[in-house]
């Protein structure tokens, strides 16, 4: 009886360990493509209409701003705060953006506009190359986590 009760935790264990990294491949396409419609929103706003940075994020949609895994007050001052204020799971996002923050807000709104869309071509081929690879790193996770639970269930039978 005890032996069966360690097979099913250590099967569960697997499943549960794949269900979160499954989860946390398409989490990180999801926050790419939440910076991805932020950026756009930028572009959008200044170009229109001129806007500040700090009254464009004041405006922006708090489900936005979640998708993007901010988790800090409302409203948001300015992109570093955000930046600061998110868990951003992918590293070369977060450069593409962090670099994005540094450069935003100090030129004309030409330059702003320009530099928008270089950070949103940026964020398109870095989202395309997560959603790439995330049919292959699903498998991927889902095989070895079954897997190494199948092991230790052979290796402690």
């Amino acid at each position: 009886m005890l032996r069966l009760l360690g097979v099913c935790l250590l099967v569960g264990s697997g499943v549960g360990g794949a269900i979160f990294f499954c989860g946390r491949a398409t989490g990180r396409l999801s926050q790419v493509e939440g910076f991805l419609s932020l950026v756009r929103l930028i572009r959008l706003q200044v170009e229109c209409f001129a806007m500040p940075l700090s009254s464009i994020l004041g405006r922006v949609d708090e489900k936005l701003l979640r998708q993007c895994g901010y988790g800090g007050r409302l409203p948001v001052e300015d992109l570093s705060a955000l930046l600061d204020g998110c868990r951003i799971e992918d590293r070369e996002a977060e450069e593409i953006l962090r670099a994005f923050g540094e450069e935003f807000g100090r030129g004309y709104r030409e330059e702003q506009v320009r530099g928008c869309e270089y950070t949103q071509s940026l964020l398109e081929e870095r989202r395309l190359a997560l959603a790439q690879r995330l049919p292959i790193q699903k498998k991927l996770y889902s095989t070895l986590c079954l897997s190494g639970a199948i092991a230790l269930v052979i290796l402690f039978l």
